[in-house]
């Protein structure tokens, strides 16, 4: 019995209708989901929980809702945008949502495109263009950080924070090193010991947004410990004094922001698609997208990751699937080797760009998240490229040949 009430408990929400309220203006919305019991293994979530199918959907209509109004999809979501969370009722903080559909409008020659289906053609093949905006919600965390001044003329940032890939070494020695006065050279960033300072979590794009601004007060508690305006004035100090190193340690978390703002990170996607109708086969051969993302530290390393989450975002709208044996309820497709994702040649060149300015409602360091939001977005804009290609609205993922035949 025991066992059987363990089964009965297991479920997950995907919270797909949070995203309903903070996108466009509409003065009567209802939500509302419901839960499913099956025969399969209790899900989790993948990148962009709840915001990432929640978007195909809510994208996917408002592109559909354009071709019935007649209206360019860029100028619809302009006329729709709401300045404030249909819920919370909270003003968005350093929004610059309509700068991204504009910005990416005019980078990718949208004003060239014919509102008709099947109406652009290149070497026998059927080309559409279509597009859909992305956003993820701003988070922060508390977290903490050791900053150390060293005689040999070099800082130590202290966390136990981790970085997976997306660049939070580079980052955090970019912060001390502004904040400090140093070159990036003489920082030495230390993560991942449980021993160290709380760093936070590195999830829910918030990792870049929780830990700087405790670097930042940690480098500018060190300068004041040592009564010096930067690092070398400092160095200089210390080594007069003798002592083994300067140190200060400092914290950061949400204050009373939250109450006041409402905080999200923005963008649009566009895509051009050409399809082989002979053989239903579908390539994505242009990609823009504009992102919103507060402050960027790193143009690098912030560009990095929308490409990744782009790049996930033509698997979910192309290929990825998961199958079931319908007896047993195990996946049939269970490693690599036969579950399919995207290769180089399966993508285009992403172009990436960054407008608005930094937020510093959010945080000291006027940074959001650009995680996660690179993920959203990209499925509809792909599904509305085919109908403007074939006139063919696919509703469901991935857009396999069956369903462009």
């Amino acid at each position: 019995m025991g066992f059987l009430v363990l089964l009965l408990l297991e479920k997950l929400t995907e919270p797909c209708t949070g995203i309903t309220p903070v996108m466009y203006a509409t003065p009567n919305m209802k939500l509302k989901q419901d839960i499913a019991v099956l025969n399969v293994g209790t899900p989790t979530f993948m990148r962009a929980p709840g915001e990432n199918p929640g978007m195909f959907a809510l994208e996917s209509a408002m592109d559909e809702l354009a071709w019935k109004l007649k209206i360019d999809p860029v100028e619809l979501r302009l006329k729709n945008e709401t300045k404030e969370h249909q819920r919370t009722k909270l003003p968005f903080s350093e929004k610059y949502f309509a700068e991204c559909l504009t910005t990416g409008a005019e980078k990718f020659g949208w004003s060239d495109r014919k509102m008709e289906p099947r109406s652009h053609e290149k070497e026998g093949h059927l080309v559409g263009w279509g597009m859909a905006a992305a956003t993820f919600p701003a988070l922060r965390s508390s977290s903490e950080a050791k900053v150390r001044l060293l005689p040999d003329g070099t800082a130590h940032v202290l966390t136990s924070a981790n970085d997976m890939g997306t660049g939070a070494y580079t980052v955090v020695a970019m912060t001390a090193a502004e904040t400090l006065g140093l070159s990036v050279d003489k920082i030495r960033v230390e993560f991942g010991d449980s021993m160290l300072p709380n760093g936070g979590l590195a999830g829910g794009s918030q990792m870049t947004a929780s830990l700087t601004p405790a670097v930042l007060t940690a480098c500018q508690q060190v300068l004041e410990t040592a009564q010096a305006q930067n690092a070398e004035a400092a160095f200089t100090k210390l080594r007069e004094s003798g002592r083994a190193a300067y140190e200060a340690s400092a914290s950061s978390a949400p204050g009373e922001e939250g109450k006041k703002f409402a905080f999200n990170s923005w963008g649009a996607h566009f895509c051009e698609v050409t399809v082989d109708e002979e053989i239903a086969r579908l390539r994505i051969t242009r990609w823009v997208t504009v992102m919103n993302i507060g402050r960027v530290l790193n143009s690098k390393t912030a560009a990095s990751q929308i490409r990744g989450g782009v790049i996930m975002g033509i698997g979910q709208a192309l290929m990825e699937e998961c199958h079931f044996d319908s007896n047993t309820g195990y996946p049939v497709v269970y490693d690599l080797a036969t579950y399919h994702f995207p290769a180089h040649a399966d993508i285009p060149r992403i172009e990436v760009s960054f407008v608005g300015e930094p937020d510093l409602n959010f945080n000291p360091m006027g940074v959001r998240g650009c995680g996660e939001i690179g993920i959203t977005g990209v499925a509809p804009a792909v599904a509305n490229a085919v109908y403007h290609a074939t006139g063919k609205r696919i509703r469901s993922l991935p857009i396999t040949p069956d369903k462009l035949l």
